[in-house]
């Protein structure tokens, strides 16, 4: 079997405290820890042989978490990329349904107005008598502009 250095926990803390100039005792307790197993690792190839074996597993867990983390990165941004799209289509259908609506408006008023221009002087007088009341000022002061 292996044979260690054999030493008492208070040596071993004295030995850490003194070469590292570690001044508090759970920081000496963790250096102490350390050196006791690098001895261990010097002097039984089996355990050092695990904990490289250990570290592997941890690094390629890390290595895994990373591929995780960044192919759900990925995904999301496809998600809000394609959610982009979808807005601006709609608000493009809404622009050009806006676009139509404003069209139309636009050829019924100048339907409206060129069907009072056409209008007779009788028409007029007769439209400013029956529904003068109900025009406002403006319009009627128009029609009233063309009877003259």
């Amino acid at each position: 079997m292996y044979q260690t250095k054999v030493a008492t926990p208070t040596q071993v803390l004295a030995e850490a405290t003194s070469k590292n100039k570690v001044y508090s005792r759970k920081k000496a307790i963790k250096e102490a820890l350390k050196c006791v197993l690098e001895i261990e690792l010097e002097q039984n190839p089996y355990l050092r042989r695990r904990l490289e074996e250990e570290k592997e597993k941890a690094k390629q867990q890390k290595e895994e978490e990373r591929k995780q983390k960044l192919e759900a990165y990925k995904l999301k941004k496809q998600i809000s990329q394609k959610e982009r799209q979808e807005r601006l289509e709609k608000n493009k259908l809404l622009a050009q349904h806006r676009d139509k609506l404003r069209r139309a408006s636009k050829k019924r008023a100048k339907e409206t107005v060129e069907t009072q221009q056409a209008m007779s002087k009788k028409e007029i007088k007769r439209l400013l008598e029956s529904e003068g009341h109900l025009m406002n000022a403006a319009k009627r002061r128009r029609l009233e502009d063309k009877l003259k």
